[in-house]
């Protein structure tokens, strides 16, 4: 199911949900057996596939699997770059995802989920207006729109890095359900993910390289949430502890500026957030409900970066912030 939380939800969903958030429930494994395949064809050899299947594999264990294909041919070709891995435009997707659900009893319960994707798509269309920037560096260099592609799906760039588009991204998830008693349960969520891409753009949209920029980048992601939840009677409460960590970088490797030297641009930066919050809320009557929470927060983010081997920094910065809501 999912549930759109409307208002500020800062307090049990931390930082960036100040308009709301959706929550995104998905079909526990067990809960309702059976599958279903799907697939759906048309032009431009589209051709998409999808199945699922969920079954219990014993009293105290079940399974869900589900995978899905997508692909669809490019739009235009990139004109002078002979056999060119992809088309502009193209696409194809591989995605996974497996959940094992395990119950020793009725008052314990683990659910490991892994989920991947791997796509290969071609450079998206686009169009450079040099005509229109007369005062460019383009434009001041001798070329003109003529130089870019005439037909609005192909391209002409000369740079075979910058055909493909790629992006691959897994990860793993553990959620503990455990009923201390019956007015108390213990969650822990924990997860690990990873994501990796290669794409890039030619700016100047034409074969020689004047304003080209190759670019990868990848980001590794954990995080760890314990939450003790309740409802004694009239009142029901929500306490929990949260860990989360970040690491990425992008680089661009072998830019090249405006038809001179070229160079490397490199961005690495790492977040660390933690935070404490609780959540409390009485049932007066079926017509009233009264609720508080707070939140603490502690972030802290180290960056650095190197840009064509004349600027070389780092950084790092940290906040705390306490944040309420009474409703």
């Amino acid at each position: 199911r999912v549930e759109v939380l409307r208002g500020p939800q800062g307090t049990l969903y931390g930082r960036n949900s100040i308009g709301g958030a959706i929550n995104i429930i998905t079909r526990k494994p067990g809960d309702e057996e059976g599958g279903r395949v799907a697939v759906t064809a048309g032009t431009r050899d589209r051709l998409n596939a999808e199945v699922y299947h969920n079954m219990r594999l014993s009293e105290k264990a079940a399974l869900s699997v589900t995978a899905a294909y997508q692909s669809r041919d490019g739009l235009g070709d990139f004109v002078n770059v002979p056999n060119a891995s992809q088309r502009v435009g193209e696409m194809q997707d591989l995605s996974g995802r497996i959940a094992l659900l395990i119950e020793p009893n009725d008052r314990l319960s683990f659910l490991l989920t892994a989920d991947g994707n791997d796509g290969e798509n071609g450079m998206r269309p686009y169009d450079t207006l040099i005509d229109e920037l007369p005062n460019g560096a383009v434009y001041q260099a001798g070329y003109r729109n003529s130089d870019t592609s005439s037909n609005p799906y192909n391209n002409n760039t000369g740079q075979a890095d910058q055909v493909e588009v790629t992006n691959y991204a897994y990860g793993f998830s553990l959620t503990m359900d455990a009923k201390i008693t019956e007015d108390a349960n213990l969650r822990l969520l924990a997860s690990d993910r990873s994501s990796n891409y290669e794409a890039g753009l030619d700016d100047d949209g034409f074969s020689d390289d004047f304003l080209s920029f190759p670019e990868e980048g990848e980001a590794n992601q954990q995080s760890v949430e314990l939450q003790l939840t309740g409802k004694p009677g009239a009142i029901d409460y929500v306490v929990g502890l949260y860990w989360y960590e970040e690491k990425g970088h992008n680089f661009q490797n072998d830019t090249t500026f405006n038809g001179g030297p070229g160079g490397d641009f490199f961005l690495k930066q790492k977040t660390t957030s933690k935070a404490a919050y609780a959540n409390v809320g009485y049932q007066v009557n079926d017509a009233l409900r009264l609720a508080a929470g707070v939140r603490y927060t502690e972030d802290e983010k180290d960056a650095e970066t190197v840009l064509f081997e004349l600027i070389e920094e780092s950084n790092s910065r940290d906040w705390s912030e306490t944040s309420w809501d009474a409703s």
